[in-house]
């Protein structure tokens, strides 16, 4: 995050016998084993500490470091200490509305009520969709920004809310989508409406929409000064937008074999507005036999040539913890509802965060974050972000399947910490 530190690896001839707990032990001397290799970080570097490795850090300056890490012996909670918060007490997520959809015993296929199309051909100012007799307007490029999302991202954690009334919820293999359900005055009129459908068909549907409207020059990913407009008549295409692949690196970015680094032979040049940010590569030898393990990237450098805004990924991970940094400029196009914890931690520029009810959309809480600045999305809530310039941010998921069940059964709070 800051200051330069170098980092020393030896592989031990035996495993310190460190098997009854998770995470990083202090030991009282360096064992017997091979040096594995070092590298010298700076702002803006990420490298892997290998499972079974002993390691070291030197500054000679104070610096500062995230650890992407499992809870151990020399974990220390503080985030009820140094988080600020005014002690409000978080309820628990509400209980997932009840399939509306008639079922057969197959998979419900995509016959269904919902209905969609520009409301004006000619100008394509306007996406209608409707279900029955409830009928909901937004902007179009406002609704394929946040179609892209669902599409790219798989339908992500918890609901997608492409505004205050139309969105879906994932159910991991079904998904509901609805107009009202998370707007409490069109509950309480009566007028919400939800269907569920089988994953596979409603992505298919949401990726022919997409092809069907999306046109030449119009880059639903792209920040707006970036893009050409997505109104008028239909013209020519974009596939190769919106048939991006999300970046998912199995281990971290950059290993050998693994999602390589961003330049410009491969097609990634500098954003223009992160011009500033040094481009070199940190300083990384490895020994023979230890070349897959020992490796370091500039990631500040790999987000600055990110083509593409508010797309989190997938950059290094340890068991369910996943770091998916990303680049975000003008505004979050969806209200993203948790159905987890999120982790925020501001790397660069300001982001402003409007807070609300996951259930029903009541502002609960504005965040600004600046560099430096970290922030937990409790498990009920649904936010969206404010970028005025292209700025960098590190969102830390737990990528755990069973986080949402424990989370409706009471198992699991939805918040971090009580205080």
């Amino acid at each position: 995050m800051d200051g330069e530190v170098e980092v020393e690896l030896h592989r031990p001839d035996e495993p310190p016998r460190v098997v009854e707990r998770d995470g990083a032990h202090r030991l009282d001397a360096l064992p017997p084993g091979k040096r594995m290799g070092h590298s010298v970080l700076g702002r803006g570097h990420m490298a892997l500490l290998p499972k079974h490795s002993v390691y070291r850090l030197r500054g000679r300056t104070p610096g500062a470091v995230v650890f992407q890490t499992i809870e151990g012996p020399e974990t220390l909670l503080r985030w009820a200490e140094i988080c600020q918060t005014e002690g409000g007490t978080a309820k628990p997520p509400a209980a997932p509305s009840p399939p509306r959809a008639e079922r057969h015993g197959e998979p419900l296929a995509l016959e269904t009520r919902f209905e969609s199309g520009p409301a004006d051909a000619d100008t394509g100012y306007i996406a209608s969709v409707s279900h029955g007799e409830v009928h909901h307007q937004l902007p179009a490029d406002a609704f394929l920004r946040a179609l892209m999302r669902d599409v790219a991202w798989g339908f992500f954690y918890g609901t997608v809310n492409f505004d205050d009334v139309l969105g879906t919820t994932n159910f991991y293999g079904e998904v509901e989508m609805f107009l009202g359900a998370k707007n409490e005055a069109f509950v309480r009129a009566g007028r919400d409406v939800t269907e569920r459908f089988a994953s596979a068909d409603l992505m298919k549907a949401f990726k022919a929409i997409l092809r069907d409207w999306t046109n030449e020059g119009f880059d639903p990913f792209a920040a707006p000064l970036e893009t050409a407009a997505a109104f008028g008549p239909k013209r020519g295409s974009n596939d190769a937008a919106i048939e991006r692949q999300r970046v998912s690196a199995r281990r971290m970015v950059g290993l050998p074999g693994d999602t390589g680094v961003r330049t410009d032979q491969s097609g990634y040049p500098v954003n223009r507005m992160f011009a500033d940010v040094p481009q070199h590569q940190p300083f990384v030898e490895a020994g023979p036999g230890f070349e897959s393990e020992v490796s370091a990237f500039n990631l500040f450098g790999y987000l600055s040539r990110s083509d593409v805004t508010w797309n989190p990924s997938v950059c290094s991970v340890l068991r369910d913890s996943l770091f998916c940094p990303t680049s975000e400029e003008y505004i979050l196009p969806i209200d993203h509802g948790n159905d987890r914890v999120e982790w925020f931690i501001q790397l660069s520029d300001e982001i402003v965060w409007d807070v609300k009810d996951g259930a029903t959309g009541r502002p609960r809480a504005r965040v600004t974050m600046r560099a430096g600045d970290v922030a937990a999305m409790p498990a009920d809530i649904r936010h969206r972000g404010y970028s005025t310039k292209r700025s960098m941010l590190l969102v830390w998921e737990n990528g755990s399947p069973a986080i949402p069940e424990l989370i409706r059964s009471g198992k699991a709070p939805v918040i971090p910490v009580k205080f």
